[in-house]
């Protein structure tokens, strides 16, 4: 099968723990056969990354917010011109704050989207001390990728539970 997986917020220079996963998650669904485009923030030519994948590069500064509101902007338009040219079987995302156009760009070309939640945004947004309209913008966003989803995937039964309670998800969806 073909799968775009992406993640604005993964930035693989990095070698911190969610660039780990990101990775790992990769190399997992290519060891099981399927054909993968990865798309996720940096810049190819002069980041070398080791990785036996095929990886598509949005531009982004060092700064760790700017640069990944930089990359939700531009992957709204990397989407729609990567879908069309590669046709993928299914998009896959490792969910982000603020993801509002991959569902959007998955619903209205028709591709089965599948998101991951490896955490609950309500938590996230009081651990960093959002505030109030970015909590909600976050809240939104998440409704919508959970909402327009073919399949959500659960990091924890926890997170499955609320997801359940919160959106009225069906258990066949997750």
């Amino acid at each position: 099968m073909r799968i775009l997986y992406t993640s604005a917020s993964s930035d693989i220079r990095n070698n911190q723990r969610f660039e780990t996963h990101f990775i790992e998650v990769a190399k997992n669904l290519v060891e099981i056969g399927n054909d993968l485009l990865v798309l996720v923030t940096g810049y190819a030519p002069r980041d070398e990354t080791n990785y036996d994948l095929n990886i598509k590069f949005i531009p982004s500064g060092r700064r760790r917010f700017l640069s990944y509101l930089w990359a939700e902007i531009l992957r709204t338009f990397y989407l729609p011109y990567l879908i069309w040219k590669w046709k993928p079987g299914v998009i896959y995302t490792r969910r982000d704050r603020f993801e509002i156009f991959p569902p959007i760009w998955a619903r209205l070309l028709k591709v089965p989207y599948v998101t991951e939640i490896h955490g609950i945004i309500e938590q996230e947004s009081q651990i960093q001390k959002d505030s109030r309209w970015f909590s909600r913008l976050s809240n939104l966003a998440e409704r919508l990728s959970c909402t327009l989803a073919t399949r959500v995937v659960c990091v924890t039964y926890g997170i499955k539970r609320v997801l359940i309670r919160k959106y009225h998800l069906g258990e066949a969806k997750l």
